[in-house]
Formats: C-alpha cells, structure tokens, sequence
C-alpha cells in the first residue's frame, strides 16, 4: 500500500497515502529513471533512460542491477506492464516491445512496431494477461504478450486533451488520466471509456 514517486534517481516513498513523503534511496543506481513497476510479489523494477533495468527487494532501499531491456537500442522507455505471472513488459520509443520471463536479467523483442508513434505515453496489463498502449487518444491491446497489436479505442475521451499515464487495479478495470487531470475507467478491457473523475479537484 506504499506510494512511489520517481523523480531524476530519486526514489520518493509514502506510507499515509500521499499525505507526507520521503526519500527511500538518494540514487536508485539508474540515470535519469523514467519507469516504474511493482510485481505480485512487491519487488520493484525501474528503467532508466539508457534501458538500464534495477530490481529493488527492500521497498526502494538498495537496487541491483538486472539488465539492459533494448541491448545497444537508444531510444527511452516509453511504459512497463508486469502482468500477473511477473513478466515484464517495456515498450520503447522507436515502437519496438520487449519482454523478460526472468525478472529482467534476460530480454526477448516481441515486435519491432507495435503500430503507433514515438511519442507512446503509457503500458499497463490485466489480469488476463492482455497488455495495453496509451499513445495520444488510442488504445492498443494485445492478447499473445506483446508480439501482435491493434487498436481498440480511436478516442478514450471526447476532450482535446492526450492521455498520459495508464494503469489498472485488482479487477482489471482500466485508468487513463489526460493532461487536464480527469480520469476515465474502462471496465471492459479499453473497449468503451467513461469520465469518473478529475484528481485535481
């Protein structure tokens, strides 16, 4: 139930919920972290910038080294997804996806595009084990872990506003939030999206 704010290679970390927040790790050993997941098991994963992956145990504490997600690729992290049997998922800025089976040592590309552009947002999983893509106002899914794509919403919001991160909670129900701070919740797989919410309020 802990909340993670990663911010350059500071890790932040609350424990009441967003009221106060400290730094769990001056560096996490990453520059310039830009992804962060949490597995099952409460291991977190972050990526950093040079497609460096880090594994932490201890709740932030001390992070170890995994391995390189794209190998010599250059292109940033753009959204990582661990679905329900602890697979990782990165999808970078040149559309390619890749996935680790062995909590990031090892990595395999799924697909060199995926089928947008470079400016993916976000990637997030259902417990089905289905991954998602946020780029701009579109959905991507995909059912066979990565390697096929297709679009499955032009427009999750009648607003001008691109969405901008994506995530899920324990029932699979689905969660974007825009540039204005609204959120939409799918409830059926990213098919059909409604407006629940603005955080800023």
């Amino acid at each position: 139930s802990n909340l993670y704010v990663l911010n350059g290679n500071n890790i932040y970390k609350s424990t009441n919920f967003g009221v106060s927040w400290s730094i769990v790790n001056g560096s996490s050993g990453g520059v310039n972290v830009l992804l962060g997941e949490v597995d099952s098991n409460g291991n977190i994963f972050i990526a950093d910038g040079s497609g460096d992956v880090f594994k932490s145990t201890n709740r932030g504490v001390t992070w170890t080294f995994m391995g390189d997600f794209n190998g010599v690729g250059a292109s940033n992290p753009k959204g990582m997804a661990i679905n329900s049997t602890n697979s990782i998922f990165i999808v970078d800025g040149s559309k390619a996806v890749f996935k680790s089976d062995n909590s990031g040592v090892n990595w395999t590309r799924q697909t060199s595009d995926y089928g947008g552009t470079s400016s993916t947002a976000d990637m997030t999983s259902d417990s089905n084990g289905n991954l998602y893509i946020l780029l701009d106002k579109k959905i991507y899914q995909s059912t066979n872990y990565g390697v096929n794509w297709s679009i499955i919403n032009n427009s999750f919001t009648p607003y001008s506003q691109n969405g901008l991160k994506m995530t899920k909670d324990n029932r699979s129900y689905l969660y974007v939030t825009d540039g204005n701070g609204r959120i939409f919740r799918s409830t059926n797989s990213g098919v059909n999206w409604n407006e629940i919410g603005d955080f800023n309020l």
